[in-house]
């Protein structure tokens, strides 16, 4: 997997998640849109992994859902788990 191909399955990943959050918090891509000060056409974009959008936006994004930022960037997989590393 080349660089392009990794920055792609990021984009994905964290429009996805976007997308997941606002599904849970019942939101409409509008809602969200309003929430955190955005166009419609920019939330849209980012769920679907078209553009690479900037830490602010994600920060807006984030207080859109009321959602610390890190939850943005956490997989279910990584969500469910609970166990902090073990430190040796």
């Amino acid at each position: 997997m080349g660089p392009q191909d990794e920055i792609q399955l990021f984009l994905d990943t964290f429009g996805k998640r976007v997308k997941e959050l606002r599904n849970q918090k019942g939101l409409t891509q509008h809602d969200l849109a309003d929430r955190s000060y955005m166009d419609i056409r920019q939330i849209q974009r980012i769920e679907a992994g078209d553009i690479n959008t900037s830490i602010w936006n994600a920060h807006l994004i984030a207080e859109g859902l009321e959602v610390p930022i890190d939850k943005l960037f956490l997989n279910k997989l990584e969500d469910s788990q609970s166990t902090p590393p073990q430190s040796d």
